[in-house]
Parts: structure tokens; C-alpha cells; sequence
């Protein structure tokens, strides 16, 4: 290569380096350097708060704490209380706000109250909308199943379960068990529930299609059905409505501290009848009527303190005694439901803590609860479409039979 050709390449590289670095300056840095800016400046223009609803707190005092702007709390008051019911906010409940920090005017925001109950406020081309957003929610059949070797309570709890299905199934035989007093090492129990899904995490459960509990107080089988008027209720093998009949017991869960027999009274001191079945719970704890029947009395009874009478329509009479209230409405010559709230646990009268004392009278005399024998009303409510619900109960059946013999 001649000196004149090196030379001649060289300026030409130079030339080449020259209008590379000319582009970078000119063209390619300006672009890069206002792009950078740009997505800051989106960013920072920007406020985005979260807060969680504690107790004490209520919807627009959370806002307040949090420094949401006065006028958009006022705003998002009432775009949000066109779609959610503010006085029923609880702790727990969440938020998500995001709004434009130059005019507080809102972008975005999310009250959360579960997976499956959210809320949202938005602005969309300057309009704010209000809405429960839509979550999908999986059903999905499930066989539990098990055998007793505790309690109820916590045979279903081994099987993974929580409280609230417990509480369900307890409910719907509470008309056929007492729960405190009938169950036996050995009992054992299937059910068909609904258990609902987001995505992957279980969020609860929804209905109980159909149970069976069988052991030494017998077998029963309640099976749910929508009858002919549209009306759901739970029925056992016969078609007769479970809702129809008398409860074996008057308040939910709890322990029993005294039975139905010779004591030695706790006050008193000395051995005497004790002709109920007390049944220890927390002060306020609802008791409720064992069935459908009218008052006879509602007001203090001498030792007993704060009492109810009822007289029920199969002659029975039922008396539950030392409550802490009488629910408001309750009084003699009322007529009471099945499941009515009547009361509430107390400590009146001669009694040395919270407890319900319960009484079963028949002929003027007291009877053992635990052993008395009626299940259902002078004229039982059966299922108008016989058809349907046999169809119904086949399928359940089966179902439950299968879950037996795989348990």
C-alpha cells in the first residue's frame, strides 16, 4: 500500500468516526435524554396510598388518617356509598388510591373487603364511575366424611375444616342431635358441600347439598331442595321440613355443666333435683325457642331470674332461665318461631355464673331433656313436589353412600 492510499483511508475512517459521533449528539442522545424525563415525570406526578380499616376507625376517619385531600374523601364518600353500604366498613377492610398529585383529582380506587367483595371508583375520559367489581368464583362439590373420636367440632376440624362449615352442619341437625349431649366415640358423618374458590385459595363455602350424621341417637339424612314455590329448605327422607320440627337444644355450641338428675346445688349446699340441664356459655350468648309455641311468661321467676315460658303446640312446655335479657318484643301471649332469638346467657337469679338453664315440662312435671322424644310439630310441613325432591334424594344419596364407604 502506497503512502497516499494509507492516507487517503484514514481520512476516510476519520470522516466515518466524525458523522457517527455528529448522529449520537445531535440525534440519538436528545431522543434518549427526553424519553427518561418523560417516564419520571409520569411517576412522580402521582400519589399512591394503601391503608387498612382498624377498629375504631370508620370509612372517611381511615381516609383522614392517611392524608387522603378533604375533597376527594368527600368524593370518594359518595361515589363509594353509591355502591357499598358505608356503616357496614369493618376492620380488616382495605383500600388502594391512586390521584393526580397537581389537582387531587382521583385516578383509581379500590375498597377491598374480601376476594370475593371489592369495590372500585374510577375516572375514565373524566367521568367517575362506581361498581362491585365482578370476581369469578369456582364452585366446586366436595365429600367430607368421619368418625367421631372426640367431638363433632373436632372431628370435621381434623378433616381440615373451618369453624364456619362446623357451625353449618351443626345447624342443619340441630332439629335430630344435641350436640352436648347425644354424640358417642364412633359416630359418624358425610357431607356434600359447595366449596368456592379464587383461583387456587378457598374463600368459604357455599351450600350443603346434603349430610347424614348416623351413631346411637339414631341415623338421619337431611337433603337440600328447592321446592315448587321457589322456596330452599332442608328436608329428611320423608320429605318433611327439618325447620318444621323442634330443636334438641337451645343455643349453639357450647359445654354442659349440669345435668338433668341429683345434684348438690352450688348455692344452696345441699343435695337437691336438678331438673334441667344447664348449659354454660358466655354472657350475651342468643337462646333461642326449640319450636313454635306461644309465651306464657317473660320476667323474673323467684331463684330462676330473668325467665321464659313457652307453651308449644304439641303440649310441651319449655323454660329457659337466669338470662342476662329479654329480647325486645317478648312477652306473654307472643307466638314464637323454631330458632327465634329469645334471650340471651346470664347469671340472674340463684346462679354463680353465666350459664342457661333449660327446663322440658310435660303434665306439670319436668322431664329430661336429654331423653325426650318428640321431633316434630303437630303437623309437619312436607315437600310439595314429591317428584322432584325423590330425584333429588336418590342422587344425594347415592353421593352419600359412596362417601361412606370411601371414609
Amino acid at each position: 500500500m502506497t503512502h497516499h492510499q494509507f492516507a487517503s483511508r484514514l481520512l476516510s475512517l476519520l470522516f466515518f468516526t466524525l458523522i457517527c459521533l455528529a448522529l449520537f449528539f445531535w440525534v440519538i442522545k436528545p431522543v434518549y435524554r427526553h424519553y427518561i424525563p418523560q417516564k419520571n415525570k409520569a411517576t412522580q406526578g402521582l400519589i399512591f396510598i394503601e391503608g387498612e380499616l382498624a377498629k375504631g376507625n370508620t370509612f372517611s376517619s381511615l381516609l383522614v388518617s392517611k392524608k387522603v385531600p378533604m375533597k376527594l374523601t368527600r368524593q370518594l364518600i359518595e361515589e363509594t356509598g353509591k355502591v357499598f353500604d358505608l356503616r357496614k366498613c369493618r376492620p380488616g377492610d382495605q383500600f388502594k388510591l391512586v390521584y393526580i398529585k397537581k389537582d387531587t383529582s382521583l385516578l383509581h380506587f379500590d375498597y377491598i373487603r374480601s376476594l370475593t367483595e371489592q369495590y372500585r371508583v374510577s375516572s375514565i375520559n373524566g367521568n367517575i364511575f362506581s361498581e362491585r367489581i365482578q370476581i369469578k368464583v369456582d364452585t366446586i362439590m366436595t365429600a367430607i366424611s368421619g368418625t367421631l373420636k372426640t367431638s363433632l367440632y373436632q372431628s370435621i376440624a381434623d378433616q381440615g375444616e373451618d369453624p364456619e362449615l362446623i357451625e353449618k352442619v351443626a345447624e342443619m341437625f340441630a332439629w335430630n342431635v344435641d350436640f352436648y349431649v347425644d354424640p358417642r366415640v364412633g359416630d359418624q358423618f358425610q357431607i356434600l358441600v359447595e366449596k368456592l374458590f379464587v383461583g387456587k385459595k378457598q374463600v368459604g363455602y357455599g351450600e350443603i347439598k346434603a349430610a347424614r350424621y348416623t351413631g346411637e341417637v339414631g341415623k338421619f339424612t337431611v337433603i337440600r331442595f328447592t321446592d315448587s314455590d321457589g322456596k330452599s329448605d332442608y328436608f329428611d327422607d320423608e320429605g318433611r321440613s327439618i325447620s318444621s320440627a323442634f330443636l334438641k337444644s337451645p343455643l349453639k355450641f357450647t359445654r354442659i355443666s349440669s345435668r338433668f338428675g341429683m345434684r348438690r346445688h352450688p348455692i344452696l349446699k345441699k343435695s337437691r333435683m336438678h331438673r334441667g340441664i344447664d348449659y354454660t356459655a358466655p354472657t350475651g350468648t342468643p337462646v333461642w325457642a326449640i319450636g313454635p309455641g306461644r309465651i306464657t311468661h317473660a320476667g323474673w321467676m323467684g331463684g330462676y331470674g330473668k325467665t321464659i315460658e313457652i307453651r308449644h303446640t304439641n303440649g310441651m312446655q319449655s323454660r329457659y332461665g337466669h338470662l342476662s335479657r329479654i329480647e325486645s318484643g317478648v312477652s306473654a301471649g307472643k307466638s314464637v318461631k323454631a330458632k327465634e332469638i329469645i334471650g340471651a346467657v346470664g347469671s340472674t337469679g340463684l346462679s354463680t355464673g353465666p350459664h342457661l338453664h333449660f327446663e322440658l315440662i310435660r303434665n306439670g312435671q319436668q322431664v329430661n331433656p336429654a331423653l325426650a322424644k318428640f321431633r316434630t310439630v303437630e303437623t309437619p310441613v312436607f315437600v310439595k313436589n314429591k317428584a322432584g325432591f325423590n330425584q333429588v334424594k336418590a342422587k344425594w344419596s347415592t353421593e352419600l353412600e359412596k362417601n361412606l364407604k370411601g371414609s
